[in-house]
């Protein structure tokens, strides 16, 4: 998720870029904004969700825009619901032998 605080007089309106295109509403994207809080949800992300995020701020008076980039990186291994999972793994140790 990508989150700003923004404030403006008149309320401004929030239009945000993924590698300068204008990002539409998907099944894993959504964008809101309720007046202070501008927000860009991901869901489910994948590679090509990775890129450029520009946040672009109007209003009458101006315009602010604030960027970052996304990185996805590639999962290690599927998540298979119920497949076993350590709570704890192995860790080394050191024992002493002993003479008998």
């Amino acid at each position: 998720m990508l989150e700003l605080e923004v404030v403006g007089n008149p309320t401004p309106t929030v239009e945000w870029y993924h590698d300068g295109k204008l990002v539409a509403h998907s099944r894993t994207l959504r964008t809101y904004f309720d007046g202070r809080v501008a927000l860009l949800k991901i869901y489910r992300a994948q590679m090509d969700h990775a890129g450029s995020y520009t946040c672009k701020v109007s209003n009458k008076l101006g315009t602010v825009e604030s960027s970052a980039v996304l990185t996805v990186e590639e999962e290690i291994a599927p998540h298979v619901p119920n497949m076993p999972i350590f709570i704890r793994k192995l860790e080394d140790v050191t024992i002493e032998k002993v003479n008998v």
